[in-house]
């Protein structure tokens, strides 16, 4: 409901994403879960959407073995840019 924007994020002193592939604001159960009009909602808490996955996907699969770098320049300089990319 428009009436309900912007919405504030919870008070948090962790946001570090844990365990749980909901997201760090699942934890916040009082604000996840709420009361409308006498029914439950639950408000969504995956603040990564798929697109970023599968840009960083796209980008890690150029040096998928490098533990100092996403990857490294000169395989971007060697690979980038891609004539298409279906993610």
């Amino acid at each position: 409901d428009e009436a309900d924007l912007p919405l504030t994020l919870p008070e948090m002193e962790d946001f570090s994403p844990g365990d749980d592939p909901a997201g760090c604001l699942a934890r916040a159960k009082d604000w996840r879960y709420f009361q409308k009009d006498g029914k439950w909602f639950a408000r969504e808490t995956n603040t990564m959407p798929q697109w970023a996955g599968s840009c960083w996907y796209y980008f890690r699969f150029l040096d998928p073995k490098n533990g100092e770098a996403a990857f490294s320049p000169e395989l971007d300089e060697d690979w980038m840019p891609v004539d298409l990319y279906v993610g």
